[in-house]
């Protein structure tokens, strides 16, 4: 049977309920269906994932201000109150130069 919901692996597939922790041999069993999975080991770093954001993106015509690289990617992220603006990161993809702007 597919699973109803299209969710992350802290839910459960079946319901959508939030999963309580492994009890043993990494295996999660869903208090309100009949759900169990087996729980991923596979650690990603924080900082593995920030670099594939930097590097992933749309491309800007921006000079990088370390090697005078002519392209940079960028993404945007709300940093401060809601009532501000955005701030956006750019990424040197040569040298990995990041530069920030208020805007």
């Amino acid at each position: 049977m597919a699973s109803s919901f299209a969710v992350d692996a802290m839910f459960c597939q079946k319901c959508g309920r939030v999963l309580p922790l492994p009890e043993q041999y990494d295996l999660v069993k869903c208090r309100t269906c009949s759900y169990q999975g087996k729980v991923c080991t596979e650690k990603t770093s924080r900082d593995n994932r920030s670099d594939k954001k930097q590097l992933d993106g749309p491309y800007v015509e921006r000079v990088c201000q370390r090697c005078g690289h002519d392209k940079m990617t960028y993404y945007t992220q709300q940093t401060r109150s809601a009532d501000e603006g955005q701030t956006v990161f750019y990424h040197c993809p040569h040298c990995m130069a990041q530069e920030t702007e208020h805007s």
